[in-house]
Formats: structure tokens, C-alpha cells, sequence
């Protein structure tokens, strides 16, 4: 539970003393990985993408509530992204939000809860922020809403399974969640940088959908058995089928041959993305170092995870899939020494990029 006196919240006055302190803090707590990332950013680029990151957290917050129901979830949703309207009188529509979450979340020791529960405390510090920045953020923020909103009614509830139909769902969903931020990820450094001109712009905008998605779909991944120990799985049936399986099924032990080729399958669809996401970094200006490190470091953390998919195959078992913290110092230590150089950057991530199919 977050230390509410070293920041000043008074739960009765619904105030925080100390909100940029308490966005820091929140950051670490929700996510040490990203945390790690937005830290590398440049200082202005830092409090836009930060604050980004735990609105956002707010919307996926809801949407994987396994106790809302999918009606309630989209309903929360519009009213969270009315918050992000231009013009609108954000105190109030927040209030409107948080009124309709569950009471609990006000005083929760779960960290996403509790930051749910109060958005007003970050919002003052989006004035802080330029006007287009904000637009950006507002942007992704609605948009991501919306989609999960749409993903909300489809989810099943609770005690039944709920899946995806087929590869275009998984896109389309993968869009909603990731996509989208790499879309505003995108605006923001374009707005940031001078050195990044018009051409380079269009460049960056093209595969900018791609950096998002990968990331998500090395979650999926990762992930794919613990979703389906809750019920759930993001895994296209269409794709299971293909290989003889079902997603409700797939990990059990008679149909681990399926479950691999399914594995494989999505793991290639992961590295494609990641390789257009990687040219996307490269794009990027040299001598904007901290803003590569950022998109270096989710990449190859990435990249690093499906390697480690393929070498051992824990991705169908019980074990979480997870690199180690050796291993995320290894690629903090050698992309800080190599962020100037394409050359060098390149023969690292092939390097990492070695997937050979789950075994």
C-alpha cells in the first residue's frame, strides 16, 4: 500500500498534496518495466509519456476487472474517456467516473485500484503539459477506451470462457490496446524533436502502429496460459483450430503439440512487428539518445522474451514467462554504449531476434 502521508492524501478531502511525487511513485509501483523506460526519456517527453502511461492504466484497469460485468465495464469506460473530451470540465467528469466504480477501490492496498479511483489527483498536471501535447494524450486515451469498451461486451462472464474469433479480432484488438500508443508516442516526439522533419515524420507515422503492437503481442504470449487459468485468452480460435486445438484446451498436456505450433505461429507474428518497430527506433534521431534508449529498451526487452519462449518453452507451462533482471541490465548496459550506432544496434538485435520456434 502506497505510504499516504509521505505524499500528503487526505482520502476524506479526496486531495494529494504532492501529485507529481505521487505519479512517480505510482509508476514504479504499477510497472517497474515501463517505469524504467520512461525514466531514460528526455525531461518534458518524461511527464507527458508518464502521465500517459497511468491514464491508460486507468482504462486497462477496468477493462480486466474479472469482476465487472461487460455492460458496466463500457459504461465506465465512456464515462472515463468524457473526462479526455476537449473542452470538457474534467473535475466533474471525474467525479462522474469514480462515482461509478466500485466503492472499494477508493481505499484499495491494490495499486491499479487506487489510482483509478483518483484521476483528479494527475489531471491538474496535464495543464502543465503543451496544449498539443495534451491533444495527444487525450487522443490515446479516448481511443483506447472506446475499443476496450467494444472488447467489453464481448468478454464472458464470470465462470464461462471467452476468446477471440480470429486473426483480423486479434489485430483489431491489439490496435485498441498498443497500437494507439504508439500512434501518440509518436506525436509527442515528433513535437519534441526539431530534428525531425517532415519526411522523417511520415516515416515514423508509418510504422508507429507496429511499435505498439508487437509489445502487445509478446504480452499475449507470455501470458497466454495465465489468461487462461482466468478464463480468458486472446489466442484466435481460428488459429487454434488450424492447428487442432482450442484455446479453453490447448494447455492441457494431450494437446501440447497444438499448443506449440499455435505458439510459433503467434511468436512470428510478434517478431514481425518488432522488426518493423526496431526500424522504427532507428529512425529516430541520433541525437535524440534518451528518446531511442526508451523505444530500445521495451524492444529488446521484448525480443529478449521471446528467445527466452523458444528456448524453453515455459510459455506452456504454469512458470510465468519472465527475463531475468541480469538480462535487462545486459540490455540497458549494451544499447546505452551502442544508441549511436545503426550498425552496432542491428547486429545486437539479430542477435536477439534468433527465435527458433518453441520446442
Amino acid at each position: 500500500m502506497i505510504d499516504r502521508a509521505r505524499f500528503g492524501i487526505d482520502l476524506e478531502k479526496d486531495a494529494c498534496a504532492q501529485p507529481r511525487a505521487y505519479a512517480d511513485e505510482m509508476l514504479v509501483r504499477v510497472s517497474r518495466t515501463f517505469a524504467l523506460c520512461i525514466g531514460v526519456l528526455p525531461g518534458p517527453v518524461r511527464r507527458a509519456v508518464l502521465l500517459a502511461y497511468l491514464f491508460l492504466r486507468v482504462a486497462d484497469t477496468v477493462e480486466d476487472d474479472a469482476r465487472l460485468p461487460g455492460a458496466e465495464k463500457k459504461r465506465l469506460l465512456e464515462l472515463y474517456a468524457a473526462i479526455f473530451l476537449p473542452g470538457a470540465d474534467r473535475e466533474a467528469a471525474a467525479r462522474l467516473f469514480v462515482d461509478g466504480l466500485p466503492g472499494s477501490w477508493r481505499d484499495s492496498a491494490e495499486d491499479s485500484e487506487f489510482l483509478s479511483a483518483h484521476p483528479r489527483w494527475l489531471l491538474g498536471l496535464l495543464d502543465d503539459l503543451p496544449e498539443r501535447t495534451v491533444a495527444h494524450v487525450s487522443d490515446c486515451v479516448r481511443e483506447m477506451s472506446a475499443g476496450m469498451g467494444e472488447f467489453a461486451l464481448r468478454q464472458p462472464e464470470a465462470g464461462t470462457w471467452g476468446g477471440l474469433r480470429d486473426v483480423r479480432e486479434l489485430d483489431r484488438y491489439c490496435y485498441f490496446v498498443a497500437g494507439v500508443v504508439g500512434v501518440m508516442l509518436t506525436e509527442i516526439f515528433v513535437d519534441h524533436s526539431p530534428l525531425v522533419g517532415a519526411a522523417r515524420a511520415d516515416a515514423l507515422r508509418a510504422r508507429a502502429i507496429d511499435f505498439g503492437e508487437g509489445l502487445q503481442l509478446v504480452n499475449i504470449v507470455k501470458d497466454a496460459e495465465e489468461d487462461s487459468r482466468r478464463g480468458i485468452s486472446f489466442l484466435p480460435e481460428e488459429l487454434c483450430a488450424a492447428h487442432g486445438v482450442s484455446s479453453k484446451t490447448m494447455f492441457d498436456a494431450e494437446n501440447r503439440e497444438g499448443a506449440m505450433a499455435v505458439m510459433r505461429e503467434l511468436s512470428a507474428k510478434a517478431l514481425e512487428h518488432l522488426d518493423r518497430g526496431f526500424e522504427y527506433t532507428l529512425l529516430l534521431p541520433r541525437l535524440e539518445p534518451r528518446i531511442r534508449l526508451f523505444c530500445l529498451w521495451a524492444l529488446f526487452m521484448a525480443a529478449a522474451t521471446l528467445q527466452r519462449v523458444s528456448r524453453d518453452a515455459q510459455v506452456l507451462g504454469e512458470k510465468k514467462v519472465k527475463i531475468t533482471r541480469k538480462e535487462v541490465k545486459a540490455i540497458v548496459r549494451r544499447t546505452t554504449l551502442t544508441v549511436w550506432s545503426n550498425g552496432l544496434l542491428r547486429r545486437q538485435y539479430a542477435a536477439l531476434r534468433a527465435v527458433r520456434g518453441v520446442r
